[in-house]
């Protein structure tokens, strides 16, 4: 967004204005709908078993450690370090606008973290099928 008669700082000011608003907004409309972005994704994970668990989070970690450097950092500062079930959870309880703000990250470490979020809620519904001890050591 350019203004005219506006310089480059106040423009930057405007813009960062307009992010605060729109999270705020995002988020009073969420709790007024009562409902959490990924609200079924999350509901999934909370109900998995102990086995479950942990072979979701081998199978994160995993993935995580396919990520670049840059991406991996980005994700580890933004889940305050949290890379498990929990940080998951945060991830999938924060809107995608707020992956887009992190800081010193471009687009192409964004596009990867999508990539990783994506595949992890694919990963969680493939694990909330597995029934039972013979579907997990399939996988």
């Amino acid at each position: 967004m350019k203004l005219k008669n506006c310089g480059q700082k106040l423009n930057l000011e405007l813009i960062e204005l307009c992010r605060k608003h729109e999270l705020t907004l995002r988020k009073s409309i969420v709790s007024l709908l009562g409902e959490t972005p990924n609200k079924s994704f999350i509901q999934k994970i909370t109900d998995y078993s102990i086995k479950q668990k942990s072979l979701f989070n081998n199978i994160l970690y995993y993935r995580f450690s396919k990520l670049s450097f840059k991406s991996s950092n980005a994700l580890k500062s933004y889940m305050n370090s949290d890379i498990s079930i929990q940080g998951v959870i945060f991830i999938l309880s924060n809107p995608e606008s707020e992956l887009r703000n992190i800081r010193n990250v471009g687009r192409s470490a964004i596009a990867e973290i999508n990539d990783f979020v994506n595949s992890v809620m694919e990963l969680i519904d493939t694990v909330s099928n597995c029934s039972n001890e013979e579907d997990i050591t399939i996988l």
